[in-house]
């Protein structure tokens, strides 16, 4: 026979144990548990229901806490990324303007070494081919921030 693994054994501590034990604490009368816990004769029977109740109502609460601040997180984290505004930030736009003009002047040079290995046809560059890429290149570049927003906005 199998040794019974841990998602199993959570399973049976939370069908047979909390779940009782939880609507046991909620099917009870309006008084307190303290009072239970403190006139009771026998500490294995409803009292340590009662008390083992109590805990797991304190221990949910802070989970039902944590669940609720993180909710909140996450509903914050959607709203900023979802807002079209978010792309107005001049530091986003001032950061791919530097970018695009920096790579823009290294694609001057590169045409200016193509257009040199062309004029005095050194064919060992392969500076036909490269210019092709070279304005492909130039191009994804320049609407490369455009197309960013496009393609966020359509996942979003």
């Amino acid at each position: 026979m199998r040794p019974l693994s841990f998602t199993k054994i959570a399973v049976l501590i939370l069908f047979f144990i909390l779940i009782p034990t939880a609507i046991f604490a909620q099917t009870q009368q309006t008084q307190d548990v303290i009072t239970q816990i403190t006139h009771c004769d026998n500490w294995f029977g409803l009292c340590f229901d009662a008390l083992f109740a109590r805990f797991v109502y304190v221990i949910l609460q802070i989970v039902s806490k944590f669940f609720v601040i993180s909710g909140q997180l996450f509903d914050a984290v959607i709203a900023f990324t979802l807002d079209p505004n978010m792309y107005a930030v001049p530091a986003i736009y001032t950061g791919w303007v530097v970018a695009r003009d920096t790579v823009n002047m290294f694609f001057i040079f590169i045409l200016l070494v193509i257009a040199i290995a062309t004029i005095l046809r050194m064919e060992q560059y392969g500076a036909k081919r490269l210019l092709a890429k070279l304005i492909i290149a130039a191009l994804f570049i320049n609407f490369s921030f455009l197309a960013t927003q496009y393609v966020i906005y359509s996942s979003n």
